[in-house]
């Protein structure tokens, strides 16, 4: 499993409020042969595991738990990937989550 961290954002501009909306991705890859057969296989057994992986995410979104309480459930996505490096082959899950953004002008950073 890979991660990439939120440097990638979304805005929104919600109830006179403007919210940043980090994206998130998780890698769940295989390694295996180049047949078509074996990448399927690989694929579909990654999509297995990221199912469960939402399943986790969405049972703490509607538990309240305060690891997932910002997570936009409309924003999960899963996507086929691959050959990635070495011939691996998989699925991206991605997600964004909401955070409140203040958007003061901080006047010592302009010139």
């Amino acid at each position: 499993m890979v991660s990439i961290d939120g440097t990638n954002s979304d805005f929104d501009w919600q109830c006179d409020n403007l919210t940043e909306k980090p994206q998130y991705f998780f890698l769940v890859l295989e390694s295996g042969d180049s047949t078509q057969d074996d990448i399927l296989a690989r694929r579909m057994h990654c999509k297995r595991i990221a199912m469960q992986i939402i399943a986790k995410m969405m049972a703490d979104y509607a538990s309240g738990d305060s690891t997932m309480q910002q997570l936009l459930p409309d924003t999960l996505i899963m996507r086929g990937i691959g050959p990635v490096v070495d011939n691996y082959h998989g699925v991206l899950i991605g997600f964004n989550i909401s955070l409140s953004t203040n958007y003061a002008i901080d006047e010592t950073a302009w010139l």
